[in-house]
């Protein structure tokens, strides 16, 4: 997995090289007058569609790593799904999806840092912001982005759902295999 994501960034970080290139040859100066300038709630919501889109390639190999089999299962899903929105939606309507979706997971995930702080050595004040910020950056995404976009709210809460559903019964098979496992010792 490891392997697979550092080849992953080399060939980002050449389509990202070989655009820039593109884009400096053909520049145009005129365009970059500030009158020219789309309002801020459209440079703010690119700004935060290209940050979580680049982000998603390093979320996969870390959850493999800590998670184990789980995380085995929850990649195969993940290529599930993006293999049925690549098909079913225009690439950006994907992107505002995996991005709307990394917000939710990195809410959470901070929200449950806090059962570990003391072990991890956080700033409780830092951690505190980090889910508000998260959650504050989704609700604007959400009002600038997503909601000219009626399939991505469907589409978005579909995978909340089913993500639930999942991990449900994900648990719920860990506590019966558990159970199993003392019945016949």
């Amino acid at each position: 997995m490891a392997n697979a994501q550092t080849v992953i960034v080399y060939v980002v970080l050449g389509i990202l090289c070989f655009f820039a290139v593109v884009l400096l040859v053909n520049m145009t100066p005129s365009l970059l007058a500030p009158s020219k300038y789309p309002p801020l709630q459209d440079i703010i919501s690119s700004v935060a569609l290209t940050f979580f889109a680049f982000l998603g390639f390093d979320i996969p190999p870390l959850m493999a790593r800590k998670l184990g089999d789980r995380a085995s299962a929850g990649l195969l899903i993940e290529a599930a799904v993006c293999l049925v929105l690549a098909v079913a939606f225009k690439l950006d309507a994907i992107a505002s999806i995996g991005s709307a979706v990394a917000l939710l997971i990195f809410t959470f995930i901070t929200v449950a840092h806090f059962r570990v702080r003391a072990e991890a050595g956080a700033n409780v004040v830092i951690l505190a912001l980090a889910p508000i910020t998260a959650a504050v950056v989704l609700v604007a995404f959400i009002f600038t982005t997503l909601i000219h976009e009626p399939a991505s709210i469907v589409t978005l809460l579909g995978i909340i759902v089913i993500s639930i559903i999942l991990d449900f019964t994900w648990k719920r098979a860990q506590t019966k295999k558990a159970g199993d496992v003392q019945l016949a010792h």
